[in-house]
Formats: structure tokens, sequence, C-alpha cells
């Protein structure tokens, strides 16, 4: 089984009534400042989306156990809205997603950040996919377009989405689980496409990658694993020495695992104490992140004993309410601008709301996660609906013990700029 990593981006624009420090990696000052600023950005939505996450399941009678979010999938959707975005609106939106670079510096970053992290070589094959789906009558700004076009390799595709929402619902749904290997499916869940929906912007990366050096299926035993609860269930460990990047810390150990090709890794980040994980998530911050990331990178081999759990897991939450909270509000309500996209003077009357003006409605975040003995397989997708405003060795030490037998945290990220691609949480490996 290969590592099938493929978060996606949907962000649905619609009318409705109703200061970095630089990272120690050998790439520009620009790309140094998109990294570090999805590594903060990372680290708070992760935060914001596991606790409306939380709250969502509360509110069924159910808790939260195992949680992902994809940093920089959803980062290139929410850029793509930026590019549109003026005023406070785009101010609020820059302070949030942590962008310090001028807009014309900041999306030709963006965007060669993200197709740089493409590859096809190896046994790895990561891809990455735009497009903005637009309502037929709909006049799009010339520049804004050019930019989906040229930078972010996004062309526009002309849908009927006032006149059949159902069916372009469904051919938008289509496009994403084609970029995504069926992993991510309905991402634009039915009601999504409102009749004043007016462009869908989408984002996908596929990833396809297995271990650089894979674990046995027959060193994989049932073991103990205790849960966030203090519980214990009996999971399924696998189990290996190897030679891998070690940190150690006073609060927490991490071990970096290489894929095929070691262009990407999944760092896992296990707390010294069973019930650790809450006060490491509340110390992260996207500094630390990056900090602790290069260190393992710059870090020398270690010979580790090796247990980490299979598992599979999904998780979905909307992060429309996360974001206002995180300080993007202008967005979500009636004095949005997203002026440069569609400009409220140039298009035609709307049925909706004249002038036609946008703002965003929803952000939908979808993950599947996937862990074996070949490697990890994982998907994450998000929607963010907008709506009109109204008005071993010989000789060798003994290996160091990690054993992943209870909650920790998992980071998948690039090994050349430190690129988080997915930001998440294991607390019951058999859920």
């Amino acid at each position: 089984m290969s590592i099938k990593s493929t978060p996606a981006c949907a962000l649905a624009l619609a009318l409705s009534a109703c200061a970095t420090s630089p990272l120690p990696y050998n790439t520009p000052l620009e790309t140094q400042s998109i990294v570090s600023g999805n590594s903060e950005f990372g680290v708070n939505i992760y935060r914001a989306g596991l606790e409306a996450a939380e709250q969502e399941a509360a509110k069924a009678g159910k808790t939260v156990t195992n949680f992902a979010v994809s940093p920089a999938s959803i980062s290139a959707a929410l850029a793509m809205t930026y590019a549109g975005a003026r005023g406070e609106t785009e101010a609020e939106m820059a302070n949030v997603l942590n962008f310090d670079l001028p807009p014309e510096t900041l999306h030709a970053s963006m965007a060669s950040v993200l197709f740089g992290l493409q590859t096809d070589a190896d046994g790895q094959t990561l891809k990455i996919n735009n497009r903005v789906f637009v309502d037929k009558p709909v006049i799009v700004e010339n520049a804004f377009e050019s930019q989906m076009k040229n930078i972010y390799k996004a062309p526009l595709e002309r849908l009927d989405l006032r006149g059949e929402p159902e069916k372009s619902r469904q051919h938008i749904n289509a496009w994403v689980e084609d970029k995504t290997e069926d992993r991510i499916q309905n991402l634009i869940p039915t009601g999504g496409i409102k009749p004043c929906t007016r462009m869908v912007l989408v984002n996908t990366v596929y990833l396809d990658a297995n271990w650089a050096t894979p674990f046995s299926a027959r060193s994989t035993r049932d073991a103990t694993f205790t849960t966030a609860e203090g519980s214990e269930v009996i999971a399924q460990l696998m189990s290996m020495d190897i030679r891998a990047k070690y940190l150690k810390t006073s609060e927490f150990q991490a071990v970096q695992l290489p894929y095929k090709g070691n262009r990407l890794s999944m760092v896992v980040l296990l707390p010294d104490s069973e019930r650790g994980l809450p006060r490491l998530e509340r110390q992260l911050n996207g500094e630390k992140l990056d900090r602790w990331l290069a260190q393992l990178s710059q870090g020398e081999n270690s010979l580790v004993d090796l247990k980490l759990p299979k598992l599979e897991f999904d998780a979905s939450v909307a992060l429309g309410g996360s974001l206002a909270v995180l300080g993007m509000p202008l967005a979500f309500s009636n004095g949005a601008n997203f002026d440069g996209i569609a400009s409220p003077t140039d298009n035609p009357v709307d049925p909706c709301f004249t002038p036609m003006r946008l703002k965003l409605d929803e952000v939908d975040h979808k993950v599947f996660v996937k862990i074996d003995e070949d490697g990890t397989e994982a998907a994450a997708a998000t929607a963010a609906r907008m709506t009109v405003t109204v008005s071993a060795q010989v000789n060798a030490p003994l290996p160091i013990r990690f054993h992943a037998d209870h909650p920790f945290l998992f980071v998948i990220k690039d090994n050349e700029t430190g690129m988080v691609v997915f930001l998440g949480r294991v607390t019951d490996p058999t859920t």
C-alpha cells in the first residue's frame, strides 16, 4: 500500500440574499515567509478546528479522538480568494493567514512553493491541481482571471450554478474525486451550492509514496494503547529498529520517518506522559513547530526502537466560525470586499443582490488518514462557500525507545522547505 496524501480545498463563492523568523533551509526568503506563515496558520487553524469539531461532536453526545487538517491546502485555497480581497477584508485575511509579503510577491511565492512540492520520481508522486468554477453570467475581473490561470494554474470553468445547482455540485465533486483518487467525496455537501452561489475555487494536492524503510507485517502485534481518556484499547502496533532523526525535549520525543525519495517525511511528536497531548497542543505555535522540524532535519540519525500504530480515520469540520474568531470576521460579513474577484459595477443585475458583492459563507474541511506497514494514506478537502453581502550497526548502542502507545501529534512535511502538508493527532487508533 502506498501513501496517498490528498489535501483538497474548495472555496465556494456565492451571492445570497439570505513577520516571520527565517527558517534554516537553503531557500529564498520569500519561500521561508510562505512556509513559516503556513506553519503559524496551520497550528492556529488546527487548534481552532479541533475545538469546533469537539463542540459539534458534543451536540451529538460524542467525543473527538483523532483529528487532522491540511495547512498547505487550506492556505492555498484561501490564498486564491485573498487575491480578490480588498481594503480591510484583505488586511484581516493577511493577518490570519500570516501573509507578510506584498500581494504582487506573495501569490507568485505561494504558487512557487506549492508547485515546487510536485514530484513524480523515486517511487513518490505529488501533484497539485486548481480550478475555478464560475456561474455563466458572472463577469470576472480580468486581473483576477489572469492570476488564477497564470499563477495558480486554475483555469475558469463556466457552470450554470444558478440554474442547475445540484448538477453543478455533482460536477465539482466529480472533479475533486478524480484529482484525489476518489479519497475526497461529496466535498460540496448537499445544498452547498445555494440559489445565489456564483463561484467555487478548488485546490487539490495528491500524494502517493511509500516509506523509505517499510515496516514488516510479520512484526506487527496486538498491543495496549492508552487513549486520551486513560482507558486501554488493543491496537495493532507496527515495530522495527530504524536509524532515524530523533529529538528529545523535556516533555516529548520526536522521530522523523522519511518516505521513499526523501522529499517528504512524517514526524511523530510523542509526549512523555500518557496524558501529555493537551499540554503539547496548548504550547504549540508555528515558531516552535518550525524549530523542532528544523532540528530534526539537521540532526544526526539515531538507532530507534520504533512502535507505531496502524490506523485509519477521517475527520470533518466547518472552519468558517474558526476563521472568523481567529481574526477575519469581515470576510464572512456583509461588509466584505472581494471586488477584485468580480466588480459590483461591472456585473449585471443579480436577483440575489444589487449591486453584486461577495462574502465567505462557510469553509468545510475533510481529512482521511491511514497508516500501515507500507506507508500512509491521507486525504483532505476544504470547501469555503461564499455568499453575497446583504447590503542497525555492529557494536551500536542500545536503540532509543520510541513506543507510540499513547496519544501523539503527527506532521507530514516537505523536507526541502519545511512546508507542513498535514498536522494531526491520534488519541485512539482503533476508532
